[in-house]
């Protein structure tokens, strides 16, 4: 797990975006694009 995943995990459990997109806004916030949070997530998943 890296900085951007520990940023991702902090923000989900704090204060996850209220929107149509969240996890666009998620990724404008941490300074990534919609779908490298979207496998970001998903890769944490696989993982646990």
């Amino acid at each position: 797990m890296d900085p951007i995943d520990k940023k991702i995990l902090d923000t989900i459990q704090t204060g996850f975006p209220v929107d149509v997109e969240p996890f666009k806004v998620l990724g404008e916030q941490i300074g990534i694009g919609e779908d490298e949070v979207l496998e970001r997530i998903r890769k944490l998943k696989e993982t646990g």
